[in-house]
């Protein structure tokens, strides 16, 4: 069962609050956040516990594993390190740019109040579409994919049960900016929206002239003062657009950081479960031993977790760019139309506008988040995965 559209932004809202992503208070009344000394207190605490509980929990349990020699020990530890400076860097960058995060915030508040209104629905499809990300992702395949690890691996049949709670409380606060920044996307692409669909109102009144081209020259005052409107709303729209835009920048630009550390942790771990699939597989087959099909089946449904989330991840980036992209065509559909100088001039700078805004989702400029990035890193998996194969099979002759 779904949670309805306003439901489900409180759930998400009163979440990021509780793991310290979201150190504000939402002021009804006067229809702002606000900075809540009490939730910054606690996004500290959450950051100095992590720093020590998690810090000390892994490297007292996972980095003895380095005295082995072992690839598969060396990922582990790989693996705990990047996840322990995600969740690091995701406080650390949320409290150090408190004020721009605020600023955001009630930008987008100002953003929902002049776009939604009754004309344009909340986008449900979208926000169900997050709804199933976080569901099936996050409570049900990485959950499901750890507990089989936990239970089946050899490592952890007479651990103690505070190691089973540290690794959990490590991921969930590892994927938790992940869905902080999948959610402002979100926002982005629903604001977005409402844009587009004021835009193609706006085009429809002016693609009237032309097709009732008789009526309105007989009505040229009328006509006049309906391009003065228009006119006037495609400026407001233009303006309200490059808010929307200003505030994803600055929203990607706070966690860029975590979520570079994120893609890191991502390819890397797609890539060495499928590559210990593969050897724990073939070992077995060569010594003989028993197949472990629930052992095979935890890490490779981790990797598909983790795959799953790059996919979701990159297409919501991909829909935010591609519907700021679509306002200029949608914009300029009118262009048979007989129109006085004054809308012209409105169409020409909001198109110019269009053309020097840059849409996409860029983390400090290294890589844009989008389907072309999803591609890419396959295509780089695959490169690494065979060599690490052919230097596994140059090692077993």
């Amino acid at each position: 069962m779904f949670f309805e559209p306003v439901r489900f932004c409180c759930f998400l809202f009163k979440l990021f609050q509780f793991t310290g992503n979201l150190p504000f208070i939402f002021d009804e009344q006067r229809k702002i956040f606000l900075l809540s000394k009490w939730l910054v207190l606690w996004t500290i605490i959450l950051l100095s516990l992590a720093t020590i509980i998690l810090g000390s929990g892994y490297t007292y349990i996972y980095f003895p594993r380095l005295s082995k020699h072992m690839l598969h020990d060396l990922l582990t530890v790989i693996q705990i390190s990047i996840n322990y400076c995600i969740v690091l860097s995701s406080y650390v960058s949320v409290l150090l740019f408190l004020n721009k995060l605020g600023k955001v915030l009630n930008q987008l508040c100002f953003l929902f109040r002049k776009l939604l209104n009754e004309e344009v629905d909340f986008d449900k499809r979208l926000l169900r579409k997050l709804q199933c990300k976080i569901l099936f992702v996050h409570c049900f395949l990485y959950i499901l994919a750890n507990s089989l690890y936990l239970l089946t691996s050899p490592d952890y049949k007479h651990t103690e049960f505070y190691v089973l709670v540290l690794h959990f409380i490590g991921e969930v606060l590892m994927f938790v900016p992940v869905c902080f920044f999948e959610y402002f996307i979100v926002v982005g692409s629903v604001l977005y929206r409402n844009i587009n669909h004021q835009v193609v109102h706006a085009v429809g009144l002016l693609r009237d002239f032309d097709k009732n081209a008789a009526y309105w020259d007989k009505h040229k005052i009328r006509k006049t003062r309906l391009c003065c409107r228009v006119g006037k709303q495609i400026l407001d729209l233009c303006e309200l657009h490059c808010k929307t835009n200003e505030a994803l920048d600055q929203i990607t630009q706070i966690l860029s950081l975590p979520i570079m550390l994120v893609s890191m942790y991502e390819f890397i771990l797609i890539t060495s479960s499928v590559y210990y699939t593969y050897t724990s597989v073939v070992d077995d087959l060569h010594l003989g031993y028993p197949a472990n099909y629930i052992g095979y089946s935890s890490t490779l449904m981790y990797a598909f977790g983790l795959s799953c989330q790059v996919y979701f991840k990159a297409s919501f980036c991909e829909q935010v760019t591609r519907r700021a992209q679509r306002t200029g065509s949608l914009l300029n559909e009118f262009i048979i139309a007989d129109v006085d100088e004054t809308v012209d001039l409105c169409v020409e700078n909001f198109s110019l506008e269009l053309l020097h805004q840059n849409f996409a989702i860029e983390i400090f400029g290294l890589f844009s988040v989008n389907m072309r990035h999803v591609y890419e890193l396959v295509a780089t998996m695959t490169g690494y995965l065979i060599i690490l194969v052919q230097v596994q099979m140059t090692a077993d002759y």
